[in-house]
């Protein structure tokens, strides 16, 4: 059982399992699967496929996670995001059978699943890192009104064309505004205000079904769908999704493949985040990133089998689940079951449920992931993650989904790249009385020498930064031609590459040259092996190496007193 839980967490979990918690696990997973039926519905209209699939996601890969996730609380399906960009993704791609399409939406499903368990056995989790929270915040932002705006042809009861740019939407919307059904706008409004107000009365009342029910039996008894020319769902095949290979388009697994990647990433990004903000640390085993990303993976390679487009996290239905009790990730499985029970007896009325409360659903659902709070806080305290942030919303925005993510992160990569060829060097004195030294610009009172320079780097030296450390180096020496040692305090240089190093190699001889010392203190073990390993060490000498600056101070100082020289301390 040891050996089984560390490839199966539930396994541990189920360890102390008893009726208490299972009492626990059933009303949250009933909960839950209550909160999956219109929110699967909802998405896999968003991703343009008939709403079934939505439910056929939210089947397979959420028992898979339960078996192999780490988090407890977290609830996997399908996904706003991922029903986005796979929409925006296939309109691109031209399939005009709208079988080719379903087809095409679960080979992206299963290309994203095997990119996550391979990049999960090649413990890639970190990648996640790279994707900085401006990016984040600005494309979910986006897209989030991106999603919103594709749902105002429902809640108008307008015939217009799908786009993921929003100025295209909002022209179709100009021309076509004359059309608006006054009922399906009713019912929408309706639906978001009980919606919104049975969110604020508690998260655990299951809106989404009160007003899918209200909704759909109304329209049933009144004809609405007859006389009022109201769009509806239509019909929902019932029974159990059949396993097959034949869901793959396998000829265009590399035409799919780079939609496949981005989703890929999104669902993991997304998945990760809710499985860290729910974590009980008190309670849980720590999230793993790699095993997270593992159990995605799989759920969603065995789920596309299943006819399931999307496996990823889900913000407000994992939220549903943790304040409904859930203890353990039985209560995903419970959910599963409870939808399958629905498959096979109860999608007949689903036929009269009004697209324009999908619409309200979808629309209360997606726009609190507008973040416009981090948006203010970004420019009050950094203009670049602002501007990161305001390029990578515009882009997505306008452009398009993929196109915003990937300017997004490229972006944050240059910026980052930028960021370390301007590394942050102090020119420190110490404070009087001790052994501790400090940034001049930043503390009074320090104590310092005519001919000592003192400088601290805070990063670690490579080939794109080596120079602007140079720079800085000979700019003081030109404003100051009394120096005549320089001590680098390299407590915080972690690494040093080749190409960084014989620059400096090079550039200590100059320094020679013009009898200036270059002294190193607290340089650490991995970088002092470096030193010796590359016959560094045969240019500087072992004798400028010194474990604190204080020693490296006493030295210089002995030896030009030895030679008459007296220099004073200075107070800044």
């Amino acid at each position: 059982m040891k050996d089984l839980s560390k490839y199966f967490p539930l396994f541990h979990t189920l360890k102390d399992y008893d009726a208490k918690t299972f009492k626990s696990d059933g009303l949250s997973g009933l909960t839950l699967g209550l909160i999956l039926i219109p929110q699967g519905i909802a998405y896999a209209i968003i991703a343009g496929l008939p709403p079934i699939f939505g439910l056929y996601s939210a089947l397979i890969p959420p028992i898979i996670y339960a078996f192999i996730g780490t988090s407890r609380r977290m609830s996997i399906g399908a996904a706003a995001m991922d029903s986005l960009i796979i929409g925006a993704g296939l309109s691109a791609l031209n399939y005009s059978s709208p079988m080719n399409y379903v087809s095409a939406a679960i080979t992206v499903c299963f290309l994203a699943g095997m990119t996550q368990l391979i990049f999960g056995f090649l413990r890639f989790g970190f990648f996640a890192n790279f994707l900085s929270k401006p990016v984040i915040s600005g494309f979910t932002s986006a897209a989030a009104l991106i999603i919103a705006m594709s749902q105002v042809k429902n809640v108008l009861g307008l015939q217009m064309e799908n786009s993921n740019q929003i100025q295209v939407v909002v022209r179709e919307l100009a021309e076509n505004i004359g059309d608006t059904n006054t009922l399906s706008f009713i019912l929408a409004l309706a639906s978001a205000t009980i919606l919104i107000s049975l969110k604020r009365i508690s998260k655990l009342i299951p809106g989404p079904i009160i007003v899918v029910i209200l909704a759909t039996t109304l329209t049933y008894f009144l004809n609405w769908e007859t006389k009022n020319d109201l769009n509806v769902v239509g019909t929902v095949p019932s029974g159990f999704p059949p396993f097959t290979g034949d869901w793959i388009l396998w000829d265009d697994l590399l035409k799919l493949a780079p939609l496949g990647l981005t989703i890929a990433l999104i669902s993991y990004m997304q998945s990760i985040s809710i499985a860290k903000s729910l974590q009980d640390m008190k309670n849980d085993h720590e999230v793993d990133n790699n095993q997270e990303m593992k159990a995605i993976g799989i759920g969603a390679i065995v789920g596309s089998m299943f006819g399931s487009y999307s496996s990823a996290g889900g913000f407000s239905r994992s939220a549903v689940n943790q304040e409904a009790g859930a203890k353990t990730p039985i209560s995903l499985i419970i959910a599963s079951v409870f939808i399958l029970i629905v498959l096979f007896f109860l999608t007949g009325p689903f036929y009269f449920l009004p697209k324009a409360v999908i619409g309200a659903i979808i629309i209360t659902a997606i726009l609190k992931l507008v973040d416009l709070k981090f948006a203010l806080e970004l420019l009050k305290v950094s203009k670049e993650d602002f501007a990161m942030l305001i390029i990578t919303f515009l882009v997505t925005l306008t452009v398009g989904i993929i196109e915003g993510l990937g300017i997004g992160v490229f972006v944050s990569i240059a910026l980052l790249l930028f960021k370390s060829t301007k590394p942050h060097i102090a020119v420190c004195g110490r404070i009087k009385g001790t052994q501790n030294y400090r940034n001049l610009d930043r503390f009074d009172d320090l104590e310092t020498w005519d001919e000592i320079l003192i400088l601290r780097i805070d990063t670690n030296l490579y080939f794109a930064n080596i120079d602007t450390v140079k720079s800085f180096i000979k700019e003081k020496l030109q404003n100051d031609d009394k120096i005549k040692l320089i001590i680098i305090k390299s407590e915080s240089i972690n690494s040093i590459d080749m190409s960084s190093l014989k620059v400096l190699e090079e550039f200590i001889k100059q320094l020679s040259d013009q009898q200036i010392q270059v002294y190193f203190s607290g340089v650490i073990g991995p970088v002092r092996d470096l030193f010796y390993q590359t016959k560094f060490i045969d240019t500087i000498g072992e004798d400028v190496l010194f474990t604190d600056t204080t020693s490296a101070i006493q030295k210089f100082l002995t030896e030009e007193d030895d030679q008459g020289h007296s220099i004073a301390i200075q107070h800044n």
